[in-house]
């Protein structure tokens, strides 16, 4: 009973540790560093909260203010613990904090192999939580090389955290399946093997095998543990989603809402509020939707998890899709896409929210080539041939999915604004008035203006906005100089003129594409950044296709596959 009542009175200090229940901490432990052997039982885990509170606090532990001795070993046990603690409410900041403690300890001690190996797989999965994606490649690397001396104990978890980020890291796809199958043999109770089983199914959902993942959910039983039932519901209701069984998606939904208001505190809580919010962002319930996503943003972790905050930008995706918001929708997914872009796989809610948004875009960006297209044929071919050259380039640079996203959209519009520019001044065959010049440099601020009315990103309208600008500042509209112009209205502005000078016009003849080469290598910094120029000139050299009549379709598919490409 002493034992009981130590733990629960740890416990509750160690979920509400913050400087105003500092010092009741202290108190308590020092109490119990104090009467030792009564509090033997509680021992290791009172001292890895004193390290953990003196790290989190700056403080000196009260162990060390008492001389209370202790063994590595002791300490590592108790961190172990209280990882786990900080694990199972849903803490896990807190857990990668102390487990990054027991880490700390074998930095500094000999310690027994099983011990480093079992530090090392408590860091692993902490940080697999929080989706520190290289952190947990490096320590799943490290355990393989040991696998053969992993410690009894860990071996269930063990595997199952091996077959988890097999599952979603690069490497052996097949290793997740060995590994789940493992650790479903080392299950020596029903709800540890359901867990296992869960996750398996889960490995068939991302592969889109949803017979497969519907068949092992079927065989969980321990239905009765709050955690399991609710991890169990929110992946039937993922593939009910993707399958569009709408009876079902309602049904699972009601549960998972009914298990939220009893016991919301279920271990992985927050999976259930992202597609409690996906279930009502479909049905058009779109206060419900929003009311998920608000849930998802208050975890205590969001701020940290890469993988919370691209789940929340794909909701919000779906949601800003529901309310025919299509550019900013196409934004934020392909935040999220960068986010999760270490994984091995797209979910498929993922996948068929890019699929749905990008559908929606290419009417719009359609439209928008056929308005051009009408009002001068030239025109909108040269935008797609400039988006084709500055879409090679921007991969050449290594630009990131998003950027290079705003930069082939800002290439393909960047002279949307001569739809407000008379034809004739267009299509004159002669050299142009003053006055005549200084209406076509109008284009800029025209095509930036009426993107801004349509919410475009601010990225995609600086390019359309600036890529007339040059180094030396006597571009246009601002007269910017090289450090103030976007860089990738740089990249559009070296698309443009390299276009426009090998394309015949009934002024002049097109340049070959030695001497337009020639000319952008001439102009230098005048006109972009060194590394810029040299994008371009390696693609040359590689070859660029400029078709007579890039096609807006063969375009956008080529930036569908760089988005999908992993």
């Amino acid at each position: 009973m002493m034992h009981n009542d130590c733990w629960h009175r740890l416990r509750h200090l160690a979920k509400a540790m913050n400087y105003t229940s500092a010092f009741s901490l202290r108190s308590e432990l020092r109490d119990i560093f104090l009467n030792r052997e009564k509090y033997r039982e509680c021992f290791p885990f009172a001292i890895a909260l004193d390290i953990f509170m003196s790290k989190s606090f700056d403080r000196q532990p009260v162990s060390e203010q008492i001389n209370i001795s202790y063994k590595p070993e002791e300490a590592l046990w108790g961190i172990f613990e209280l990882t786990e603690f900080y694990n199972n409410k849903n803490m896990g900041m807190h857990a990668y904090m102390a487990a990054a403690l027991g880490m700390d300890i074998i930095k500094k001690h000999k310690i027994p192999i099983q011990l480093e190996i079992t530090a090392k797989y408590y860091k692993m999965m902490t940080a697999f939580e929080l989706g520190f994606s290289d952190e947990v490649i490096r320590y799943y690397n490290e355990l393989l090389a040991k696998e053969s001396e992993i410690p009894r104990e860990i071996r269930l978890g063990y595997y199952n955290a091996m077959g988890l980020i097999s599952a979603q890291f690069p490497g052996d796809d097949h290793k997740a399946i060995d590994y789940y199958k493992k650790a479903i043999h080392e299950a020596n109770i029903p709800q540890k093997a359901d867990i296992i089983k869960i996750n398996f199914a889960d490995y068939y959902y991302g592969r889109e095998k949803f017979g497969k993942a519907l068949k092992l959910l079927d065989g969980v039983i321990s239905t009765n543990f709050a955690s399991i039932r609710g991890y169990l519901n929110t992946l039937r209701l993922k593939i009910y989603l993707q399958i569009s069984q709408d009876d079902e998606c309602k049904k699972v939904a009601k549960e998972l809402e009914e298990l939220n208001k009893k016991r919301e505190d279920w271990i992985g809580n927050w999976r259930s509020f992202i597609f409690l919010g996906h279930y009502y962002a479909k049905i058009g319930d779109h206060i419900r939707a929003s009311h998920y996503l608000n849930k998802l943003k208050n975890v205590e972790d969001f701020k940290f998890n890469s993988y919370l905050q691209g789940e929340a930008l794909v909701l919000e995706a779906s949601l800003e899709l529901a309310k025919k918001n299509s550019i900013e929708g196409l934004k934020k997914i392909i935040q999220a896409f960068q986010l999760l872009s270490s994984y091995k796989t797209v979910s498929p809610h993922l996948r068929g929210m890019i699929k749905n948004l990008l559908n929606s875009v290419v009417n719009i960006f359609s439209q928008l080539i056929i308005e051009i297209r009408s009002k001068d044929p030239y025109t909108a071919s040269h935008t797609l041939r400039v988006a084709s050259i500055a879409h090679r380039m921007g991969e050449k640079l290594a630009l990131s999915k998003i950027h290079l996203f705003y930069l082939v959209v800002g290439a393909m519009l960047h002279d949307y604004g001569k739809i407000m520019i008379p034809t004739y001044i267009l299509n004159k065959p002669a050299k142009l008035s003053l006055e005549e010049y200084k209406i076509v440099k109008m284009h800029p601020e025209y095509g930036a203006s009426k993107l801004e009315k349509m919410r475009f990103p601010q990225e995609i309208i600086n390019v359309v906005l600036y890529h007339h600008e040059r180094g030396n500042g006597s571009g246009y509209p601002a007269g910017l100089k090289l450090s103030d112009i976007p860089f990738l209205a740089q990249i559009v502005a070296v698309a443009d003129v390299y276009d426009a000078l090998t394309t015949d016009r009934p002024y002049r003849k097109a340049l070959n594409k030695k001497e337009a080469l020639a000319y952008i290598i001439e102009q230098g910094e005048n006109l972009a950044k060194k590394e810029v120029i040299s994008a371009f000139s390696k693609c040359l050299k590689k070859g660029i296709h400029q078709p007579d009549e890039a096609e807006f379709a063969d375009i956008w598919s080529d930036i569908i596959e760089t988005f999908m490409a992993k």
